[in-house]
């Protein structure tokens, strides 16, 4: 939930802060930045659990947020000007709105509403495999998932390189229909080889996670007057993280149900097609 109302109120602050013509190189270091704090995070957790225990890891987490809230005390707010409060449920449906009646904006959200569906079908039984069935010690897993980092943290580098040359829609697009097929190879997952070549999907997809994070905040927040920003971006939020909601549980229904490499089978087919919604509309041509 904190996560959540961050979110929205970041995105709708960097457009005034940075300016709209700034807003791909921006997001591409704020995005990398995140990535590359997730990679560090994780190896300092381990660290710090082993030497100092799980209590004193939370502890230290917690405090870095309040670290945080001291710093961003200091980002200047840029002003908006609202001719009239109007209520809650209004502006609500002012968002709603404006979302669903953008035909870009709408393949963007399904797109990253299939491909945040698929993510957790993907990941959240890969304990279970990759520990308890392949019998694998704790830090393969660890290392497998901070693979991921690296691939957002690659995506996010170059996405604004992509995007200058190829234009936003087009190298969506392209980059969407390069590496979702990448998702089949993780149901394939299992001792020697396998377990590499789905550390290299992984990587694949989450490269394509870091360009979309960049190339598609940044076009909606171009798309987007002022004073519908937030609202605009808490609607695709709240559609976004409850799809990543929506896919653990789905992980663990299936998984309990049928089995691991049935969860995995599911999240592997939604993220290779999830490239279609592009294909069929506007903003595969958006510049």
């Amino acid at each position: 939930a904190g996560t959540l109302v961050f979110d929205v109120a970041s995105m709708s602050l960097v457009p005034g802060l940075v300016g709209r013509e700034r807003l791909t190189s921006a997001n591409s270091l704020l995005v990398g930045m995140g990535a590359g704090m997730d990679v560090a995070g994780r190896s300092a957790a381990g660290v710090l659990v082993q030497v100092a225990g799980a209590p004193v890891a939370v502890l230290a987490d917690a405090l870095s947020y309040l670290w945080s809230a001291a710093w961003l005390r200091r980002v200047p707010e840029p002003p908006v000007v609202l001719e009239r409060r109007e209520p809650i449920g209004r502006q609500i449906s002012a968002g709603v709105r404006f979302l669903f009646g953008n035909q870009v904006l709408v393949a963007a959200l399904v797109q990253g509403t299939m491909a945040n569906l698929a993510f957790p079908l993907c990941s959240v039984l890969l304990p279970l495999l990759v520990v308890g069935e392949l019998g694998y010690p704790e830090w393969v897993l660890g290392t497998y998932l901070a693979v991921g980092g690296l691939g957002v943290l690659a995506g996010s580098s170059f996405a604004h390189l992509i995007g200058r040359r190829l234009g936003t829609g087009r190298a969506t697009w392209l980059v969407s229909l390069a590496t979702a097929p990448a998702s089949l190879v993780i149901p394939f997952l299992d001792r020697g080889p396998w377990l590499w070549a789905g550390a290299a999907a992984w990587f694949v997809l989450t490269f394509r996670t870091g360009v979309n994070n960049v190339l598609l905040v940044s076009l909606r927040q171009r798309v987007t007057p002022d004073d519908l920003l937030g609202r605009m971006t808490a609607t695709m939020r709240l559609l976004l993280m409850g799809a990543l909601g929506l896919g653990g549980l789905l992980a663990g229904v299936l998984g309990e149900i049928w089995g691991v490499r049935a969860a995995l089978w599911a999240g592997a087919l939604i993220m290779a097609v999830s490239w279609i919604p592009i294909h069929l509309s506007q903003l595969r041509r958006h510049p």
